[in-house]
């Protein structure tokens, strides 16, 4: 998946250590923590399962931390994700003409100029490691249980794993097929790791220690079943706050929707990419994350009011029909028009019909009914049989019905 997100700032971090000379390895402590201490009783409270090793990638937190022996990485385990930090220090420099001494002034970066403004990172990025950790694990599990309910899905309803990791099937769906474990489906817990920039996030992916030859920003780690999001700050206005939130949130809508009773074969790419949009717009209106960079999406990073481009495309038949972006193979396919398309008609679906939205994402998941990818022909029929079976409608119907949803709205989303 590759993000069109033009690059709006630099990262004093450190890098990764290119010779044998690598820094001793220190891993911070989280009895320093200022929010818990890793005292249980504390970390109970606060929903924390771990604030020590545990696995991660393909390996597990300890190796992970090695490979980047240079920059602290904060580990902090819930319910449902895994998340690693990492420690990064922020400088930004906007305006200013002419050439200046570092040295004069420490607040003006050389060949920055003068009369521009140092900008640092705020909201949650301005709280120490430890306390950012937290939140971005908070900020995680609010989602995980978001999307859930929009899934409407419960614990009862997915599979649990016995002693030997084995799935016992759920107690609510014995005869149904709903994944492999008891994380909307995956065995394993979900993985969020988040880096200073782009080096570091390259090593990760590539290296034996993180993920072996991952090549996008979530992947399937085959080994323990989990879906892994891996994000690098020099990826936008990452210093701000709202920004790295929504962008976080885009990326782990993406992984939540796909491994809804397991992560098998890809979903329909609009409900993907539509609740992703919808979800990070409940965040953040001020920056858009467009997954597979099609050129249509390169001037649109901050188109802020989606209501009124949906309606304009309504009003003026230039939005993307369902059956259109159906035959869509790739969110690089996706237009500017197909994703405002897309989040409006799933908004419109949540809405308006969630009862509805929930059951069409159960009837087009699961298809397989173990690890196996499904053919596009079972997936088109499975996606035409729920929109007949939780709507009554065609895919022309649904059109003229979303369409004059659309046209009303005046609420900016």
């Amino acid at each position: 998946m590759k993000l069109l997100l033009p690059l709006a700032a630099s990262l004093l971090a450190a890098t990764v250590p290119l010779d044998d000379e690598e820094p001793e390895f220190v891993r911070p402590d989280p009895t320093e923590c200022s929010v818990c201490a890793a005292d249980p009783a504390r970390m109970e409270k606060a929903g924390i399962v771990s604030h020590g090793e545990f696995r991660f990638g393909e390996t597990d937190t300890e190796i992970v931390s090695r490979l980047f022996s240079g920059i602290p990485i904060r580990w902090i385990e819930g319910p449902h994700v895994k998340l690693g930090f990492a420690d990064v220090e922020y400088d930004f420099w906007f305006g200013g003409g002419g050439g200046s001494d570092p040295d004069d002034d420490p607040r003006q970066p050389g060949d920055r100029g003068k009369g521009g403004i140092r900008q640092l990172g705020n909201g949650a990025l301005t709280l120490e490691p430890w306390a950012k950790a937290h939140v971005y694990l908070e900020r995680a599990e609010a989602l995980y249980t978001r999307v859930a309910e929009l899934l409407d899905v419960e614990p009862d309803d997915l599979p649990t794993l016995n002693d030997y990791d084995e799935p016992i099937p759920a107690k609510n769906h014995r005869g149904k097929y709903m994944g492999e474990g008891p994380h909307l489906g995956q065995a394993a817990k979900f993985e969020i790791l988040l880096l200073p920039g782009a080096e570091q996030w390259d090593v990760y992916l590539k290296d034996a220690r993180g993920l072996d030859e991952a090549d996008s920003l979530l992947h399937l780690v085959p080994s323990t079943d989990a879906f892994g999001i891996t994000i690098h700050q020099m990826d936008g206005d990452m210093w701000d706050d709202d920004v790295l939130h929504g962008y976080m949130a885009h990326l782990f809508t993406h992984a939540l929707i796909d491994s809804y009773r397991h992560y098998s074969y890809a979903g329909p790419l609009w409900i993907s990419s539509g609740l992703a949009h919808m979800l990070e717009r409940e965040i953040n209106y001020e920056r858009n994350t467009f997954c597979g960079g099609n050129p249509t999406t390169a001037d649109a990073r901050e188109l802020h009011d989606w209501t009124a481009e949906a309606k304009k495309l309504a009003s003026k038949k230039k939005a993307t029909s369902l059956a259109e972006l159906l035959t869509r193979d790739s969110h690089r396919d996706f237009t500017l028009a197909d994703h405002v398309t897309s989040w409006s008609m799933v908004t419109y679906l949540v809405t308006e019909f969630p009862e509805a939205f929930a059951g069409i994402n159960a009837d087009v998941r699961g298809l397989s009914k173990g690890k196996q990818p499904v053919d596009a022909m079972t997936l088109a029929r499975a996606h035409s049989d729920a929109f007949a079976r939780h709507l009554g409608w065609t895919y022309e119907e649904f059109d003229k019905a979303w369409a004059k949803w659309a046209k009303k709205q005046k609420k900016r989303r």
